[in-house]
């Protein structure tokens, strides 16, 4: 794996919950998972490269992509997509809202 620090490592600390927390708390649900550590993934380009790692869709898998935003209330948003799906940030706010999310998304 490589060491070098990137915006996710680096700013782990600063998040509202880490990874380790959450994968505690998935053990104390009794919920399985498998970690699987890679190289950090900046682009679904870089993503399609190392997706034969991973579990095809068939397998049960699926390949996304997670955009993490933060709307003008400096609340931390995570959007969660497929890979190759297009997400207009421009207009993502209102879809929020018309679909019942509260959300204060800047609008670019």
């Amino acid at each position: 794996m490589n060491d070098t620090a990137d915006a996710s490592s680096k700013y782990q600390d600063s998040l509202p919950i880490s990874s380790d927390v959450i994968m505690e708390q998935l053990d104390n649900w009794g919920i399985a998972y498998t970690r699987a550590d890679h190289v950090p993934l900046r682009t679904v380009e870089d993503s399609k490269k190392v997706q034969g790692q991973f579990l095809s869709s068939e397998q049960g898998g699926g390949h996304i992509k997670n955009l993490y935003l933060r709307d003008n209330k400096k609340r931390n948003v995570l959007l969660v997509a497929e890979q190759d799906r297009q997400i207009d940030l421009k207009t993502l706010n209102t879809k929020l809202e018309q679909d019942g999310c509260p959300s204060d998304l800047p609008s670019a």
